[in-house]
């Protein structure tokens, strides 16, 4: 048996953060970007790997997109481990490799049906 994993969200996350003063401090940026770059490995290590999703699909996007925001407005700060720029991890040893005789597309971030209509035109 594993240790519980206490589910981290992105509203955990900015629960302490001001949004009327912004960070200014580099070392508050990179403990900000550490934040949610541990709790998007914990929920990796918890989807991938023990096959038990602990959080949302759309919460953890949040997180991500939080992340992301954050790379993208300081990008003299982004940590080399990083998960935007990964996918995943370690897949469980259960399932097997297959090449799909079709090409699989992703729809990326889909967030309503109009829009996956939209892409499946």
């Amino acid at each position: 048996m594993t240790d519980p994993i206490s589910p981290l969200t992105s509203k955990d996350i900015n629960k302490d953060i001001n949004t009327t003063n912004p960070i200014k401090n580099d070392d508050a940026i990179v403990t900000q970007m550490r934040t949610f770059i541990d709790a998007l490995k914990q929920h990796n290590y918890a989807y991938y790997v023990l096959d038990n999703p602990i959080l949302e699909d759309s919460e953890y996007d949040q997180l991500r997109r939080s992340l992301l925001a954050l790379e993208e407005q300081y990008p003299d700060l982004v940590q080399p481990d990083s998960p935007i720029n990964q996918v995943g991890d370690m897949p469980l040893s259960a399932f097997t490799q297959v090449t799909h005789d079709i090409p699989m597309l992703s729809l990326g971030n889909v967030f309503d049906y109009d829009y996956m209509a939209l892409c499946a035109a």
